[in-house]
């Protein structure tokens, strides 16, 4: 599979990949992506504290790196 920068599209089965700032996205096709949702709701209804674990942390980086700036 090639990787196209930036804003790029590889293979022919529905995925692709995007490269933007350093951060990879793998794009899924609309049956991959409908099954990760219901996988990922299924697995927040199950970890409610542990997601407002992630999300209180992630706003108290959030604020100290504002701080910095």
């Amino acid at each position: 599979m090639k990787v196209l920068y930036s804003c790029g599209i590889s293979g022919n089965k529905g995925l692709f990949i995007l490269i933007k700032k350093g951060c990879l996205v793998l794009g899924l096709s609309a049956a991959a992506r409908q099954l990760r949702n219901s996988k990922r709701r299924e697995w927040y209804k199950q970890n409610k504290e542990k997601q407002k674990q992630y999300n209180e942390r992630y706003w108290e980086k959030k604020a100290e790196q504002l701080q910095r700036a």
